[in-house]
């Protein structure tokens, strides 16, 4: 099976994006996205991009886990896209920092932080993919009391569940910090173990290049991993073909 993790950066290079899942969507089973909007009213100038990304992929059946929908009825949240012949057995989301819509006078340091999840069987194994979108704080990616919290929260949910289990998004976490440590812990860190450098590009014009992950479980074969160099979003899509 092949997976695309990307942060859309709220659809700010859609034309892009959207040529770019075009070309991906036959050879691509399920995407995982970060930091999708869903406008619920008709007034809003926002872009409709979990919609629209469902017009895109017509083969795919589409999840929304929303963050944040009191916002003038614009929703904000995790959104995968599975292939339709794939039988989801699970699918649902939990939160891993404060709560749906906690955010304060459009503060996104204090939005609440969901973890997407589907299940699915595939070849005689249940797979778990959760898709992830870490806490922002607005001073770097290092530690904090909050973070290590989140990664504990994670952590416990992937140790109730069996099978197969694929961890992506956009962790907002430095590579060597305690929080990734925990969630490190009997998994593969495929950023660390392929030596990537960057997962972002030009339009992120900052020193730190981590943001983006994919961690699985040690029963999961990769075929192939790769960060992909579109320019898409300030974020890059990391690609993973597994069994």
């Amino acid at each position: 099976m092949k997976l695309i993790s990307l942060n859309i950066w709220k659809g700010k290079l859609q034309e892009q994006l959207f040529r770019f899942l075009k070309r991906e969507a036959d050879s691509t089973d399920i995407f995982c996205f970060q930091e999708v909007i869903n406008v619920i009213g008709t007034s809003s100038e926002m872009p409709d991009l979990f919609s629209d990304i469902a017009k895109l992929l017509p083969g795919f059946q589409g999840f929304f886990e929303v963050a944040q929908d009191e916002n003038n009825g614009i929703a904000e949240g995790l959104a995968m896209f599975i292939k339709r012949t794939e039988k989801i057995d699970e699918e649902g989301d939990f939160f891993a920092y404060r709560t749906r819509n906690a955010m304060t006078d459009n503060d996104g340091r204090t939005l609440g932080k969901n973890l997407q999840f589907v299940q699915f069987p595939k070849s005689g194994k249940e797979y778990t993919i959760i898709n992830f979108h870490g806490l922002w704080t607005g001073e770097g990616r290092d530690d904090t009391e909050e973070r290590i919290s989140q990664s504990q929260k994670l952590k416990e949910f992937l140790n109730v569940i069996s099978g197969a289990k694929i961890i992506c998004g956009d962790f907002n976490l430095s590579l060597n910090t305690k929080s990734m440590a925990i969630i490190d812990e009997n998994m593969k860190n495929l950023i660390r173990e392929y030596g990537i450098t960057s997962t972002r590009n030009r339009f992120f014009p900052y020193p730190d290049k981590f943001a983006d992950y994919i961690i699985i479980s040690k029963d999961v074969e990769v075929n192939d991993f790769r960060v992909l160099q579109d320019e898409v979003s300030d974020h890059l899509a990391l690609l993973l073909d597994f069994d």
